[in-house]
């Protein structure tokens, strides 16, 4: 009966000026009815059934074995394998990756079907640099985006669109008339190009590892006030709200920094006690484990809230080596999405953020904002959790 489907990692087809080879092997697929993921590809990955085709050596890669709703698209081989390191790296599971190269014979937009109608796949990342009709990609691409996010970078956007036809025998096409078709079809086009592989990664951490957001609205916390205004310009700066803490919360924080202050003069103590329960929050630099885990269940409780950002120094004395510990357990007693950025690049910072990747406890540097932003949009528009059940 012989096989009907096949993955020719080979190149040297169309990519590198050779259209004849490319048309004699889509003649003999048509012929003989064997459809093929490539040429010029690294392969498949479905962590769902076990399949992994990529040929680079186990030793020289990392593998992910544990399944989850991300299914990425790429068409350069090589970043298929970059996102499938950073992802490791961050300790973030994958569903299924597919390296399709010049996809002759299995399109992009064939793949992406097929992704779109797979229920175990909830979230759809692609790396494109170019399509052969862009109106049956846009076409498929919209009636799945009603469904489920679909998260495109553009490769070939700038002076990258040259080395696109010897890299993966496509045509890059008018970037901007390719972003406005992103937008009428309801996809996410990254353009940070200097971050744009690790801006997919981090956006895929956040809907793949926190629980739902029910709003925009991002309260803050810093061991430092420094860090935490930082914070806040940058989270107004891509168009996102700050909370307004309720009351409530405002009366709560001020009882609970009051009760930690110690034998402050009366004077001073009113006057710090009444810049309490601003947004962002600052718990100073004599900040202990209790004051920040409390402080967190407070916000998490805050009606007016839909996601916590903290900034935290891990190194100040009076945090102790044990805080990674009760971060990682505050975690899952929380409703809210918590995003905690470690502020520093000492050994210690690194020490406390392996801790804290090793219980699943994702933690963040920069970029930052833009993906907390199209994760805080994502969670808006489908009004579902993405959170892995391994995640927590």
């Amino acid at each position: 009966m012989g096989g009907k489907g096949a993955i020719i990692f080979s190149d040297g087809f169309a990519e590198a000026g050779r259209s004849d080879l490319e048309d004699r092997l889509i003649y003999l697929s048509k012929k003989y009815n064997v459809a093929y993921i490539g040429p010029n590809c690294m392969g498949v990955i479905d962590n769902f059934t076990g399949l992994n085709t990529f040929y680079i050596p186990a030793q020289r890669t990392s593998v992910i074995e544990q399944a989850n709703g991300i299914g990425i698209i790429s068409q350069s081989g090589g970043v298929s394998l970059e996102l499938k390191e950073m992802l490791k790296a961050d300790e973030v599971n994958l569903g299924q990756c597919v390296s399709c190269g010049n996809a002759s014979s299995v399109s992009v937009t064939n793949i992406l079907a097929h992704m779109g109608a797979d229920p175990q796949i909830k979230i759809i990342a692609i790396y494109l640099e170019g399509i052969e009709n862009g109106y049956e990609f846009m076409n498929v691409s919209r009636q799945i985006a009603e469904k489920k996010p679909v998260i495109i970078i553009k490769g070939g956007a700038g002076g990258g669109a040259a080395a696109t036809l010897s890299h993966t025998a496509t045509l890059a096409g008018s970037h901007e008339a390719f972003r406005a078709a992103c937008r009428q079809s309801g996809l996410y086009l990254i353009e940070e190009l200097t971050e744009d592989t690790k801006i997919l990664v981090n956006i895929l951490s956040i809907l793949t590892t926190q629980p739902q957001a029910q709003g925009q609205r991002v309260g803050i916390v810093s061991v430092g006030g420094g860090s935490g205004i930082l914070l806040a310009d940058q989270v107004t700066s891509v168009g996102l709200p700050l909370a307004n803490y309720s009351a409530q919360t405002q009366e709560k924080l001020r009882a609970l920094i009051s009760d930690n202050m110690g034998s402050v003069d009366h004077i001073d103590k009113d006057h710090i006690l009444q810049g309490i329960g601003g947004n962002p929050i600052d718990l100073f630099g004599n900040c202990c484990d209790e004051r920040l885990i409390d402080t967190l269940r407070i916000i998490d409780e805050d009606p007016n809230t839909d996601i916590i950002l903290s900034a935290i120094y891990f190194q100040v004395p009076t945090l102790s080596e044990y805080l990674p510990e009760k971060l990682a357990d505050l975690r899952l007693e929380l409703k809210k999405p918590l995003i905690v950025s470690p502020r520093g690049f000492s050994d210690y910072i690194s020490k406390c953020r392996k801790y804290l990747y090793s219980k699943k406890f994702h933690t963040y540097t920069v970029p930052m904002m833009k993906p907390m932003g199209i994760a805080l949009d994502i969670w808006d528009r489908y009004k579902i959790s993405f959170c892995d059940t391994d995640a927590k």
